[in-house]
């Protein structure tokens, strides 16, 4: 018995920057812009950590977006 899988895989470009925690510790920012206003945005401690969490944070997003059959796509 055959049976279809679907694999898909999406590249998005991020950006990181520099930031502080209220109490002046150092954190950096790591945000998708495309993602950005549908929860792709995070933090870290280092800018590794900041992009391991970002890389976690935008797995969730596109499930959550394929689960609700909502576009990947930016409308212009």
């Amino acid at each position: 018995m055959r049976q279809k899988i679907s694999v898909k895989s999406y590249t998005f470009k991020f950006a990181i920057k520099p930031d502080r925690f209220s109490d002046g510790r150092r954190a950096y920012h790591a945000y998708i812009p495309e993602l950005e206003s549908v929860g792709g945005a995070t933090w870290g401690l280092t800018k590794e950590e900041a992009i391991r969490n970002l890389q976690e944070v935008a797995r969730m997003v596109v499930e959550e977006l394929i689960k609700e059959r909502k576009s990947l796509l930016r409308r212009h």
